[in-house]
């Protein structure tokens, strides 16, 4: 089969990129044609730019910390534009390299693609409030004669809004296969639409950490033992068990974040990093604290000891708990224990149960 996807393969994110990474090496694995289509919500294309833009707008002014933020970002702007330029070009380079090398097409071009399937997914593809309202393209609503087939498909907060309803409901009753990340929204989408919605993994999870060897880069900071930390929003509980983590094991602390912190310049900050030093640190880190979905998923994937440090996330939740990882949520410095043991062979075993479970929809999905 000759398949086509539909995704955020462009957002200069972890988990968006290595997503995209992993379903089109799954699906090449399981013997198709697979391409990531380069077509580019423009509500997404603009967020991620070479050049640093505070997004200052009419409702700025309207809300005092919201404000205050972006006044700090224009403070900071010279702190951060190196690295972020740096990692501006990482990104773009993991794309080109390992993504997509077709050149970027419009919505109205998509009709003209030739695919015996069509797949939308993964990631929050569904979510109005980041693509502009929705967006057609992910919703595959243009005319196609191949299969229409989503793939760990998501909206934010897990159901769907009920302004989005009827247009969700025309769209999916064309689809012939579904499936999406959360148990909320494939029970709210199933009534929506009168299909069987099933829940499936998310990509990254579908391969095995040997499958990301090849995007791991050498450093020589790797060479020494470290703890990794992963900021995908920053948070004050999870910097102070990063701190305490690295004092009690008496070994260097990496700290990746969005942008370089100012007044963490005496930390070992990072900020440049694109996806294939993403996993590369991780892969390597002695220990990781993250708040992060992926940072958690590729601990896992590496067999790394670890702690996700986050008061409410049901993706982390629903994650941990289907694998019996619960004592590696965390919320406080008191529940930090750096003596803490992983079972690896339990969890790859439980893991292997879902994973196959992903993959025979997949295999359904795609006729075979």
């Amino acid at each position: 089969m000759k398949v086509g996807i539909l995704t955020f393969h462009n957002a200069h994110n972890y988990g968006a990129a290595l997503q995209s990474y992993a379903l089109k090496q799954i699906l090449s694995r399981l013997g198709h044609t697979a391409e990531i289509i380069n077509y580019r919500n423009p509500v997404i294309k603009k967020k991620y730019q070479k050049q640093l833009n505070a997004g200052i707008q009419f409702k700025t002014f309207l809300h005092p910390r919201l404000w205050l933020q972006k006044m700090n970002f224009i403070i900071n702007k010279k702190t951060m534009r190196q690295a972020w330029e740096q990692q501006y070009e990482r990104f773009e380079e993991f794309i080109g390299l390992y993504l997509t090398d077709m050149p970027q097409i419009e919505f109205e071009e998509l009709e003209h693609l030739n695919y015996d399937v069509l797949i939308a997914g993964s990631d929050q593809i569904w979510t109005g409030s980041i693509t502009g309202g929705l967006d057609k393209a992910y919703l595959l609503d243009f005319p196609f004669q191949g299969r229409k087939v989503s793939y760990a498909a998501s909206i934010f907060g897990g159901s769907v809004p009920v302004e989005d309803m009827d247009i969700m409901r025309r769209c999916l009753k064309e689809f012939d296969f579904i499936s999406v990340r959360e148990k909320t929204l494939a029970d709210s989408l199933s009534q929506i639409c009168g299909k069987k919605v099933v829940t499936t993994l998310d990509p990254t999870l579908l391969l095995e950490s040997s499958d990301y060897q090849f995007l791991l880069k050498k450093d020589s900071r790797t060479e020494e033992n470290y703890i990794f930390a992963y900021y995908v929003s920053e948070d004050d509980v999870l910097r102070a068990c990063a701190l305490e983590m690295a004092e009690r094991l008496h070994i260097r602390l990496f700290e990746l974040h969005y942008y370089m912190k100012k007044d963490y310049d005496k930390h070992s900050q990072f900020a440049n990093f694109g996806p294939s030093e993403f996993i590369s640190f991780l892969a390597g880190a002695e220990f990781v604290l993250t708040n992060s979905f992926h940072g958690t998923v590729f601990s896992i994937l590496f067999k790394r000891r670890f702690y996700s440090v986050y008061r409410e996330n049901a993706r982390i939740e629903n994650l941990l708990n289907r694998l019996k990882l619960t004592n590696c949520h965390i919320y406080s410095i008191q529940e930090l224990d750096d003596n803490l043991q992983i079972d690896y062979q339990r969890v790859m075993d439980e893991l292997q149960i879902y994973r196959k479970a992903s993959i025979d929809f997949l295999n359904l999905a795609l006729g075979e």
